[in-house]
């Protein structure tokens, strides 16, 4: 991630506590799971305007996932090792 976008996540964990760091991360994955429902139910064809909403909440997504990184001080090696294992046991299962 760019020095410029940790400095900006850095600053909102330093203005926000870390209770409210959390309840931030939950709406957003909760806003995220809505979109997707929305194109499953409203149909399977692809708009712009749907992609443009997905998109939208996956950044948001991911900078609280950049946040909680910072936060508990994961590692990203911690974080790709972890993914490794997962996606392998994945993989096995289909």
């Amino acid at each position: 991630m760019p020095e410029n976008l940790k400095s900006m996540i850095q600053t909102l964990i330093n203005r926000w506590d870390w209770d409210l760091q959390l309840l931030i991360t939950m709406e957003q994955c909760s806003q995220l799971a809505t979109e997707c429902s929305h194109a499953i139910r409203w149909g399977s064809t692809r708009s712009e305007l749907n992609d443009k909403k997905i998109l939208e909440r996956v950044a948001d997504v991911l900078i609280m996932c950049e946040t909680l990184k910072m936060m508990y001080g994961f590692q990203e090696n911690e974080i790709q090792e972890i993914m490794q294992r997962k996606l392998t046991e994945a993989l096995k299962k289909s």
